[in-house]
């Protein structure tokens, strides 16, 4: 899982890339989407990556503030401060607060009358 996939998918590829420039490498090749210029190994490491659902995206859902000009729902402040451990551990109470509230998809006692 990430938490607002777009921004940080983008922004670890801007890293990877500042560390293989600052390594002397400098076989640099266009990003398909940005074209920008980006390192082929940073670009690679990230296709490898599996980040299949955002937290940011499923926090939104969860809080129900649908938004008619996005036509998607409106994402909700993090609240962990831009930092990285203290954002690791917002995402962590975010899931946390969407984890403990039941299921409204679930009905158990449908599942026992069968």
């Amino acid at each position: 899982m990430i938490y607002n996939r777009a921004y940080d998918t983008g922004r670890l590829l801007w890293e990877l890339h500042l560390h293989h420039q600052a390594r002397g490498t400098v076989d640099f090749t266009k990003h398909p989407r940005y074209g920008a210029r980006r390192h082929p190994a940073a670009q690679a490491w990230l296709d490898a990556q599996a980040w299949e659902e955002c937290v940011m995206e499923q926090q939104a859902a969860f809080y129900g503030d649908w938004h008619d000009y996005w036509g998607s729902y409106t994402w909700q402040k993090l609240r962990g401060g831009h930092r990285g451990l203290v954002d690791t551990r917002a995402v962590i109470s975010r899931l946390a607060e969407m984890a403990a509230y039941p299921d409204p998809f679930d009905h158990p006692e449908e599942t026992a009358a069968a």
